[in-house]
């Protein structure tokens, strides 16, 4: 899984965007058969002026949802701000991917499918 890696305001290195796959291959590689695409947002909000703003905004569309997961946050340096988003995403993603699962589990048809169990063998039945 490649994320699609943008930057606003800063420039990319081979570095940069090697920290970036390994931290989404660690968090998301389980999850892998059920992402459709992951792109990065690494973005210096103020500029050259310094301070807490280097942004980082990851947003993961899964197999079967319109609405992307997304985590983003805003911190002093980038790879805090790479950690941080991506531990975000992923336990974000797990939320999703359970819910998903749980509503699968609890549809109507699946009620319908447990209800129709047959009784046992011994069971007397009325005529």
């Amino acid at each position: 899984m490649t994320p699609n890696i943008h930057a606003s305001g800063l420039t990319l290195n081979d570095v940069t965007t090697g920290y970036v796959d390994r931290r989404i291959d660690f968090t998301l590689g389980r999850f892998r058969d059920s992402i459709r695409s992951v792109s990065v947002l690494l973005e210096d909000t103020n500029g050259p002026r310094g301070g807490v703003d280097q942004l980082c905004r990851i947003r993961v569309l899964l197999v079967g949802q319109r609405q992307p997961v997304v985590a983003e946050s805003t911190l002093e340096t980038l790879r805090a701000a790479i950690d941080v988003s991506s531990d975000c995403v992923g336990r974000a993603v797990a939320r999703a991917l359970d819910r998903r699962n749980a509503k699968r589990r609890t549809s109507p048809e699946a009620q319908i499918l447990e209800s129709n169990e047959l009784p046992p063998a011994d069971a007397e039945f009325a005529l």
